[in-house]
């Protein structure tokens, strides 16, 4: 089934216009209400992650929930992500764009980069889709000509990077490490 069609491509634009003129815009999944743009942006296709309590929606254990600019980089700091200093693709690393209100400090959107101008987004509950860094940000009905605002942090996670889910909570694997100790153990 055909996705990049333009019954599909016209729903997107007549919310963010600049995709019209946005050589980089691709659909590329099916409509999926499963996850949203958070999700997408950690990897994840099988929530919706935000911080309201309730079911249908994830939020990582020890963060704060809100909707604070803050909070969302805590998120994605319990996933593995640290901050970076610019959006430019990094060998071994996925990198993430944060996204907050212009005017208000509450975070909106997180996309995946994939080259210095290309950024993947889930866009709500519709589809995944490609496009060029900050095209969302400019024009969108309803929001006064804010779109998802500006970008506020990047951020990256090694490729290699596990979680493993325990008892007792979350814990983080460093592949360094676990090696190290998998070289130790053999002795």
């Amino acid at each position: 089934m055909a996705l990049d069609t333009s019954i599909n491509r016209q729903h997107l634009i007549n919310v963010f216009p600049d995709l019209a003129r946005d050589v980089n815009f691709k659909i590329l999944s099916e409509c999926s209400f499963l996850y949203n743009c958070i999700a997408w942006a950690m990897g994840y296709s099988d929530r919706w992650v935000d911080p309201y309590p309730g079911p249908g929606h994830w939020w990582p254990d020890g963060v704060i929930r809100s909707i604070t600019p803050e909070a969302l980089i805590s998120a994605f700091k319990a996933e593995g992500f640290e901050l970076s200093d610019n959006c430019l693709p990094e060998e071994g690393y996925s990198k993430v764009v944060l996204y907050k209100k212009k005017t208000d400090e509450e975070w909106t959107h997180a996309t995946r980069i994939v080259t210095n101008d290309i950024e993947y987004s889930k866009f709500g509950p519709a589809w995944d889709g490609q496009h060029s860094h900050d095209v969302l940000c400019n024009t969108a009905i309803g929001q006064e000509h804010q779109s998802y605002g500006i970008a506020y942090a990047y951020m990256k996670r090694r490729l290699d990077f596990q979680s493993i889910n325990t008892v007792s909570g979350k814990m983080t694997i460093d592949p360094n490490n676990l090696a190290k100790l998998k070289a130790k153990l053999a002795k």
